[in-house]
């Protein structure tokens, strides 16, 4: 895959959780404090992985939320 941001080729690996739960937050969520921890984005549940593409170049990372499970 190419970099988005610099074009560079980059390395197909995984995000794993182990055994914790990865959420994206926005900036404005986490202003808000501790109730909004569980509205953010699911990125992959406990002990499971996530397709991630790496750039070594820029230090970049692509991720794709379509492969995780449901809220």
């Amino acid at each position: 895959m190419q970099c988005p941001y610099c074009h560079g080729e980059m390395q197909k690996g995984i995000i794993d959780s182990r055994g914790r739960v990865l959420r994206w937050f926005s900036d404005e969520q986490l202003e808000r404090g501790f109730l909004e921890a569980f509205k953010g984005k699911k990125l992959c549940g406990m002990a499971s992985e996530l397709k991630a593409y790496y750039c070594p170049d820029c230090e970049k990372m692509v991720i794709d939320t379509t492969d995780t499970e449901p809220d």
